[in-house]
């Protein structure tokens, strides 16, 4: 007989709590009186990081959206929640479930809920937003009890998270970025001050009412901690007052709207930002601007841009800090009053310049900016040859179409392999005595040169993640042992050709390498993996390979070799014959059935405890999508949500 949740013991209570999250936490709750007070005893963590406060003032809706995913609010992972007043109580509705809560008020219901989410007083929030009027975020569930004729109120819904869940807080609540929905500095100041100012980074005040020329007072708001440790500062839909702009000159990124500037304002901003390390852009959106042709003057020669509808003067600033050791960058100004800092360089001549300088300037390029300066002249490819700058490349592909003789190389540097809109594409080519290299839209003819010779020479590498499509061992070993071992941590051999799909790729001189042993994750599709090399690849962490043939004692080995393996994430293997399966099924004990098609087309799984106590190694046995057997490493959590299972 299974036990009632109110007859388990505290501790097992507690591992329970642990391991749920909001969507579980909240509705767990709501089943008795125990298990609230339990819940609201234990303080469990809740896992929330963005929690959006809604108020539909025509409407009256009101909800509290809270999500977990870490990417802010997301409508595939967030959980909403409405509340509304409903005769003498409270109306929640959660998903497609109502539930009356009597003698209940529905904002002091909300908030007991979202103190209960950041009780705790390390409790921390990356994302909060407050909104009166809010975008439709989704599709709402069918309401079967009818809605109250009572609306919310949103400076309301603030006094109550004020009194019932910020002020009565002995730490202040850590919020990372607060977004407001609001123009009046009262409503601000209900939340603000109770937040942790070291911890809030970023404060967007916005306004969607039809009234952007509502101003913002600020001076409450100044007094507190919080604006000297911003990062990101926004203000939208409203403005501020004028005197306040020189007082935002310390926050790296800054928007913000107003009646009027002056030279004098802006000329202050320029050398403060001038000397500000952390800065990013400063945008100043203004109706007035009565010295603009001083502050034209002030700041030198300007370069005008013509657009559809309007003129735009642009000039830029080149800065050094205080000695050749500091960034390099630049400052732009544009009449939009925009200040965006931006990494290039300006200099009379490269080759005139010192050494240190140009090493400076070296440091601060990627390959997309090194490659075609070496094509400038011998002199300064001589010298980025003997300085040898990193070219941060963290991708390369090689191909050559046997069809057409196209052969060109890609690099990228975007940190997600190889993307369209980031990688670099240098096409090679014979020409006459020379060679002809093409990128982007240009040609340049290299005389004297091989083609072949010239890629190789742009191309100097060091691989962390080897893929090279072929099934000949041969081809392979043209580059692998050139390869540092050390940093080789990923090995894809794999072959598109329907004809020799069959065909056995030979291993015997890649085992002779060491680089194998130092494999995180290695993949063979395509072609045919040698049957008495399995057990070989026992303590490479991720595996997939194919096989003609498996047999029970290779895949028990396998088994108690990762059993016992602390970096184990996943070991597959495709096969075409296993003669002695039964033999295999009945030596790894008890089998679940899951997904089945036909007699012919299923799927079981075994689960064997690991040597760390919360990982499960689940074996499968396959045959929905051709034949395999796959080792993966599972949390008991994980493994537990299908249903009951027997751990051997």
């Amino acid at each position: 007989m299974a036990l009632k949740l109110t007859d388990i013991p505290e501790l097992v209570m507690n591992r329970i709590l642990d391991r749920l999250d909001y969507k579980s936490i909240q509705p767990l709750g709501k089943e008795c009186h125990y298990l609230r007070n339990f819940i609201d005893d234990q303080n469990p963590n809740p896992k929330i990081d963005s929690i959006l406060i809604e108020c539909k003032e025509d409407t009256g809706d009101y909800r509290i959206l809270y999500d977990n995913s870490g990417i802010g609010l997301n409508p595939e992972t967030w959980t909403s929640v409405y509340y509304e007043k409903y005769k003498n109580g409270c109306l929640v509705r959660y998903k497609d479930k109502e539930i009356v809560l009597e003698n209940e008020d529905f904002l002091n219901r909300s908030m007991e809920d979202l103190e209960m989410v950041v009780r705790s007083k390390n409790a921390t929030v990356r994302f909060l937003r407050l909104d009166q009027l809010p975008l439709d975020c989704g599709q709402v569930e069918p309401i079967k009890i009818p809605k109250s004729n009572e609306k919310g109120n949103f400076s309301l819904i603030l006094d109550s998270l004020k009194k019932k869940v910020l002020e009565p807080r002995i730490h202040k609540l850590k919020v990372h970025r607060l977004l407001i929905e609001t123009n009046d500095q009262k409503e601000i100041m209900k939340v603000l001050p109770f937040l942790d100012s070291e911890f809030l980074k970023e404060l967007r005040i916005f306004n969607t009412a039809n009234d952007e020329n509502k101003m913002v007072e600020m001076d409450e708001i100044l007094k507190l901690d919080h604006l000297n440790n911003f990062e990101r500062f926004e203000v939208s839909g409203c403005i501020i007052p004028d005197n306040l702009v020189t007082k935002l000159s310390h926050i790296p990124y800054c928007h913000i709207q107003v009646k009027s500037v002056n030279s004098k304002d802006l000329l202050f901003l320029k050398e403060v930002i001038l000397r500000l390390p952390t800065f990013e852009e400063f945008e100043i959106k203004f109706q007035n601007f009565p010295d603009l042709n001083e502050f034209l003057e002030a700041t030198g020669t300007w370069k005008t841009k013509s657009y559809l509808f309007a003129q735009s003067l642009s000039k830029y600033y080149f800065v050094i800090g205080s000695s050749f050791f500091s960034p390099l960058h630049f400052i732009h100004f544009t009449l939009s009053l925009s200040f965006d800092s931006i990494f290039s360089l300006m200099a009379p001549k490269l080759t005139d310049m010192p050494e240190l300088v140009m090493n400076r300037i070296l440091e601060e390029l990627d390959y997309k900016s090194i490659q075609p300066l070496r094509k400038v002249c011998h002199d300064i490819r001589n010298f980025i040859d003997d300085q040898n700058p990193n070219p941060k490349i963290d991708s390369i592909l090689i191909e050559c179409k046997e069809d057409t003789g196209d052969y060109w190389i890609l690099y990228d540097n975007s940190g997600i392999g190889l993307n369209p809109e980031t990688w670099t594409f240098v096409h090679y080519e014979k020409y006459k005595n020379g060679c002809l290299v093409r990128y982007k839209d240009k040609e340049i003819v290299l005389e004297n040169e091989n083609f072949l010779n010239r890629s190789m020479e742009d191309l100097e590498m060091v691989v962390h993640r080897l893929m090279i499509e072929t099934n000949d061992q041969k081809e392979i070993m043209k580059v692998l042992p050139f390869l540092d071992s050390e940093v080789l941590k990923e090995l894809c051999i794999f072959n598109t050709a329907e004809d020799d799909k069959n065909k056995v790729l030979e291993m015997d001189e890649i085992l002779k390498l060491d680089h194998l042993s130092n494999l995180e994750r290695f993949e063979v599709s395509g072609c045919i993996f040698p049957d008495n090399l399995v057990t070989k690849l026992s303590h490479i962490p991720y595996c997939h390979i194919q096989v003609k043939s498996v047999n029970s004692k290779d895949l028990l080995f396998l088994k108690e070799v990762i059993l016992r393996l602390p970096t184990f994430e996943e070991f597959e293997i495709k096969f075409q014959n296993f003669p002695d399966l039964n033999e295999f099924l009945e030596a790894t004990g008890t089998w679940k059935t899951g997904t089945t098609l036909s007699p012919e087309k299923f799927e079981k799984c075994s689960y064997f405890q690991m040597e760390e106590p919360d990982s499960i190694l689940m074996i499968t046995y396959s045959t929905l999508y051709g034949t395999r057997i796959t080792f993966e490493k599972k949390t008991l959590r994980w493994v537990s949500s299908g249903g009951p299972i027997i751990i051997q």
